[in-house]
């Protein structure tokens, strides 16, 4: 029937932390703290504040990408105690790195402010950096889901109108290899038929008058000689 499909079993969830999964959080806290990093322009509070809640909402977006890339091309996907191990892995790095930005982010702008005439970024600079980054990449954070609803949202209601398949299609690019190899193929194969056939015709006009039989190559028969 139109709109119905087979039952399947739903597809796992990536570990999450608030709500967040764990592998682009760990990517949007690295570009945080790639943020924080000494530059050549001194920037105020408010500056650095939105400027790494935009970059670390921009990480998260990113993992998030990868994250249904790799299941979208059907790759193995740790889980249990390996999952566990692997997440830690990436965590002791990236938290460390976020705990020596945010304890120098306060002394590497005061000495960028230093060299160029300016007054020291104070004692609550990092304080508010981390609290406006933590609002805006909050706000991205909501939107983001908005959109992921208003998506499913949809998609569940051109189930009931169409094929699973083409509400997938409707809904978001979903494309998986298998399918398309066997799309290529499927288009190319009467190509690569027409050019077969086009090579035995050749081989049968160069084969000299007189000899013996000659197979043609394509296991339906032989070229005769010559009278």
């Amino acid at each position: 029937m139109l709109g119905t499909s087979m039952p399947r079993s739903a597809p796992a969830r990536a570990p999450r932390v608030l709500g967040m999964a764990i592998l682009p959080l760990l990517l949007g806290i690295f570009f945080f703290s790639a943020s924080l990093t000494p530059s050549l322009i001194p920037r105020d509070w408010v500056v650095q504040g939105v400027f790494a809640g935009l970059v670390t909402a921009i990480g998260y977006m990113l993992g998030q990408f990868l994250l249904s890339l790799w299941r979208a091309i059907e790759l193995p996907r740790l889980s249990g105690r390996a999952a566990r191990i692997a997440h830690a892995v990436v965590a002791v790095p990236v938290l460390s790195m976020w705990l020596l930005a945010v304890v120098r982010a306060a002394h590497w702008q005061d000495t960028v402010r230093t060299r160029v005439g300016m007054e020291p970024a104070g004692e609550i600079y990092t304080l508010r950096v981390l609290t406006l980054a933590a609002v805006l990449f909050g706000i991205c954070f909501v939107l983001g889901w908005l959109v992921q609803l208003a998506f499913d949202v949809l998609r569940r209601r051109l189930y009931r109108v169409m094929p699973e398949r083409t509400a997938h299609r409707l809904h978001a690019v979903r494309l998986r290899p298998d399918r398309v190899l066997r799309s290529r193929i499927a288009v190319a194969r009467p190509g690569v038929d027409a050019r077969a056939d086009r090579s035995r015709r050749v081989a049968r006009d160069r084969v000299p008058a007189g000899r013996d039989a000659v197979p043609a190559g394509d296991g339906h028969g032989a070229v005769e000689g010559g009278a």
